[in-house]
């Protein structure tokens, strides 16, 4: 399903991107891929910059509304203000490693 969907990208260079590292193994996918997203990190107009800056206006806005229903549906008090907040195509649920 990915495979289709990467021609439906607008953006040409990330189009160029995912061809390249489409059918390749995690390794060398990283070594295309993480200097290619270092840059649109870091620069302050690319899509993924205002990707971040809209969600996190969003998740600010809506934090405390949230925090009460996530408190009633659980019946538990919220223990943590940190949250990772994952963009991706697929499902993906978050891993937490707590050192004892």
């Amino acid at each position: 399903m990915g495979r289709n969907n990467i021609d439906n990208t607008d953006n040409d260079p990330d189009n160029q991107i995912a061809h390249k590292i489409v059918g390749l193994k995690k390794q060398p996918a990283e070594i295309i891929l993480k200097p290619y997203l270092l840059a649109q990190k870091t620069d302050k107009n690319s899509k993924l910059n205002k990707f971040i800056k809209i969600a996190e206006k969003d998740f600010r806005d809506k934090y405390v509304d949230t925090c009460k229903a996530l408190e009633k549906i659980t019946k538990r008090p919220m223990i943590s203000s940190e949250f990772t907040f994952y963009v991706t195509t697929f499902p993906r649920m978050t891993v937490f490693l707590i050192n004892a």
